[in-house]
């Protein structure tokens, strides 16, 4: 495959909507235990789950598996899931994986970016549709977010769309808080001598961490005083397009969630299709 020198825009490629037709979504199953509790089996758990709904709304899915992990995740997956033997460091596909960009002739690239597993800021707010915003929100003046999300909020009031039209914001509520328990924290390899890393600490919970499949929403279900309510309002928003909630808090030990552990495969269109 050879690999190119210009960059996608100057090519005539751009980043597509993630509610754009998807030909796949590719995925990575957690092994490291210095991130993952328990040698990592209940998040490999929990990955499956996503990965099985990420097919039933209508993506299909291909996990990325290393050598000695191969057979036993062939066998815990459906059919469904395509598993293949690959080299990783950790599950945040988001994160060390390919973003795909698209020309709009039928011609795709994938963009490999520099190795990055520490993460970023992700889970505040999302563009589910051109002008229209969802908001991670809390009325607790108390909270720590909500400095943040009313800051977010102010400028969003103040921006428009590309046509000079206002945002459409929709508040979706913060789940919790949630924090790592001492069962949880004590559950990963240590890091050098001391207490886990994580104990006491609060856990980064957003439904906005949600995956845009072609057919569904696959959404983390974190807190059953707001489940409901968010499946309701992402229904809502996302007409057209089945809600999935999945159990997600083995993923948010881990430091993110749904959207953070996929990543689509925009199907390359021409314009005239």
């Amino acid at each position: 495959m050879p690999a190119l020198t210009g960059t996608p825009a100057d090519d005539g490629f751009r980043m597509p909507a993630e509610w754009e037709p998807h030909e796949g979504c590719w995925m990575l199953r957690p092994e490291r235990p210095d991130n993952w509790r328990a040698g990592a089996k209940p998040a490999q758990a929990a990955f499956a789950l996503v990965a099985h709904a990420v097919a039933d709304a209508g993506d299909p899915v291909t996990v990325g598996v290393s050598a000695a992990q191969f057979r036993h995740a062939r066998a815990s997956l459906s059919a469904a899931v395509r598993v293949v033997e690959l080299s990783f460091d950790d599950a945040w596909i988001r994160d060390t994986g390919p973003t795909f960009v698209v020309d709009g002739r039928g011609g795709r690239r994938d963009v490999d970016w520099i190795f990055n597993a520490w993460g970023g800021l992700e889970g505040g707010l999302y563009f589910p549709w051109p002008g229209v915003v969802c908001l991670t929100w809390t009325d607790d003046e108390q909270d720590p977010q909500h400095a943040i999300s009313r800051d977010a909020l102010e400028r969003l009031e103040r921006a428009t769309d590309a046509r000079g039209r206002p945002l459409e914001v929709h508040k979706v509520p913060l789940p919790g808080p949630l924090h790592y328990s001492e069962e949880e924290a004590r559950g990963t390899d240590r890091r050098g001598d001391g207490e886990p890393w994580r104990l006491g600490r609060r856990m980064p919970g957003s439904y906005v961490n949600f995956y845009v499949a072609n057919r569904g929403v696959v959404v983390p279900l974190l807190d059953p005083l707001h489940d409901e309510q968010v499946l309701a309002q992402l229904g809502d928003l996302f007409p057209g397009r089945d809600v999935i909630g999945v159990p997600a808090r083995e993923v948010l030990l881990g430091g993110g969630n749904v959207h953070c552990i996929t990543q689509q495969v925009p199907t390359p269109l021409s314009w005239s299709n």
